[in-house]
């Protein structure tokens, strides 16, 4: 059962900064507390629910802590809509980065599927699986794409770990990495899943081949509910196309030219 936040149903997020500023008093004193520390730390572990953790590490670039720990940890990423899962539920995190959203839902579903094409961030990520002991969460370090293959997934330069993407034409690059692909379609299908109840797709602009290489189930209606951020207008009218007709859609603007897309079939509303 989805159920819509009733102080948030208003179509759209102020913009950036409220999505991500920690509200409550203990966590500007957490931030406050790391962020005099960050120096001689090498990472924090964070908790995530019940017997959950998550491992930032605060050894590279100050920005990659300061994002992780403010804008993703303490942040209402994924609030607009609150979901009801039974404990039999599979979930798939695309983008995992370093696990935030994937340990969160594996508490609550059966099986998380977590893909993360980079190798630093696919490391954190499986430190932070290890930590938590979350044996229902399998991580992958592959790119989900339109087709499987070969592909490069790149950090713009000034861009932090949240920042990768196998989008072109970003101009400098700060670094790359070749990776392996592969469509959701096929990955699903060798993993024997039948259905999908809750998919989390964050990969800065490449949202569009993610969702082509996954047509076979969202066409066979086997795939319940999608959560998108979409990064440009004109992306957002093509991912809409693809899904308008198979889910009731919901678009809400985080800041300017990026959104968060909400695809939830039809018979699922409350």
């Amino acid at each position: 059962m989805l159920n819509s936040h009733k102080d948030r149903n208003i179509g759209f997020y102020r913009n950036l900064f409220f999505r991500g500023f920690p509200h409550t008093f203990y966590a500007r004193i957490l931030i406050l507390y790391f962020k005099l520390l960050r120096k001689i730390l090498h990472y924090v572990v964070m908790p995530l629910g019940f017997r959950r953790r998550v491992v930032i590490p605060s050894y590279k670039d100050v920005k990659d802590f300061d994002e992780a720990l403010i804008y993703v940890y303490f942040g209402p990423m994924y609030e607009l809509v609150k979901v009801s899962l039974p404990r039999s539920s599979v979930c798939v995190d695309v983008g995992a980065h370093y696990g935030f959203w994937s340990l969160k839902m594996s508490s609550r579903c059966k099986l998380v599927i977590a893909l993360e094409p980079s190798p630093g961030n696919f490391a954190v990520l499986y430190n932070s699986i290890m930590a938590s002991n979350a044996r229902n969460v399998l991580p992958f370090m592959l790119a989900a794409g339109e087709t499987r293959g070969v592909g490069t997934v790149v950090r713009p330069r000034g861009g932090t770990d949240g920042m990768y993407t196998m989008q072109g034409g970003l101009g400098e690059v700060q670094e790359k990495h070749t990776v392996r692909v592969i469509d959701l379609d096929t990955l699903l299908d060798r993993l024997s899943i039948q259905k999908v109840d809750l998919i989390k797709i964050d990969v800065e602009g490449f949202e569009e081949q993610v969702l082509k290489g996954l047509m076979k189930y969202i066409t066979r209606g086997l795939v319940n509910f999608i959560v998108l951020e979409v990064h440009t207008p004109l992306l957002l009218y093509i991912i809409l196309e693809l899904l308008k007709g198979k889910y009731e859609l919901k678009v809400f603007k985080i800041s300017h030219g990026i959104y968060l897309v909400y695809a939830i079939k039809n018979k699922l509303r409350a």
